[in-house]
């Protein structure tokens, strides 16, 4: 199609990325992917989360719901209580 892109995104710390960080949170990789949104000027996007993958997704909708307004999610945590607060 067209219209779509697809872009898969090295986590920090995950594949070619470079990382001097200690701890990783879903917070920060969801800033990540919006300054990526930004930078590249993506005002819509659909995201697919798989595990944290899907955390992720599920933080992105409620940190900015107007830029990613769809979101398919796989197998993220099933409870809340799941993710602890050290996790954002």
């Amino acid at each position: 199609m067209k219209n779509f892109h697809t872009y898969a995104i090295d986590s920090r710390g995950y594949g070619k990325s470079i990382s001097v960080d200690e701890k990783y949170t879903i917070k920060q990789y969801s800033e990540d992917v919006i300054e990526f949104c930004r930078y590249l000027n993506i005002d819509k996007a659909f995201v697919l989360g798989y595990s944290d993958g899907g955390n992720i997704s599920l933080f992105l909708a409620a940190q900015d719901p107007k830029r990613f307004s769809k979101i398919y999610v796989i197998s993220p945590n099933y409870l809340a209580c799941g993710t602890t607060d050290s996790s954002f």
